[in-house]
């Protein structure tokens, strides 16, 4: 369903969406990253 809406989109669009996906996955990664950091702040204080 996804692929078949994606044919009706111009080039332009379509380069636009694939950009906002990439950019929110970085963001999420970003997240993801510095509570892995906090976690291992945390891990260093306690020992």
């Amino acid at each position: 369903m996804y692929a078949s809406c994606l044919l009706f989109l111009n080039i332009e669009e379509y380069i636009f969406f694939s950009f906002v996906i990439v950019q929110v996955n970085l963001i999420h990664q970003l997240r993801a990253n510095r509570k892995q950091l906090v976690n291992m702040k945390l891990v260093i204080l306690q020992v």
